[in-house]
């Protein structure tokens, strides 16, 4: 079985098994996956959120180049003019 694959479903697995932590449980996830301590404030509900996504970076490897080039670009143009164009062409 290809790596990608493996790293897929062992994130699948681990993304259903999210919603049934609890909160300490969740924070420990977040401080494994990010090396840093959660904020105290983050909501349980936003704790799955970002371990969730954080969990996916992970075994999926991110964003493919060309789109992390264009998040910067929108977020420039943002910060330029205080609006973007959001479209993003494939």
């Amino acid at each position: 079985m290809k790596r990608g694959i493996q790293d897929a479903t062992a994130c699948r697995e681990a993304l259903s098994r999210l919603p049934t932590l609890e909160i300490g449980e969740l924070r420990q996830q977040w401080r494994a996956l990010s090396k840093a301590e959660a904020s105290p404030h983050l909501s349980r509900e936003l704790l799955v959120r970002a371990v969730a996504y954080r969990m996916q970076e992970v075994a999926l490897r991110g964003l493919r180049p060309v789109r992390q080039r264009q998040l910067r670009q929108i977020a420039q143009q943002f910060k330029e003019t205080g609006a973007a164009n959001t479209a993003l062409s494939s």
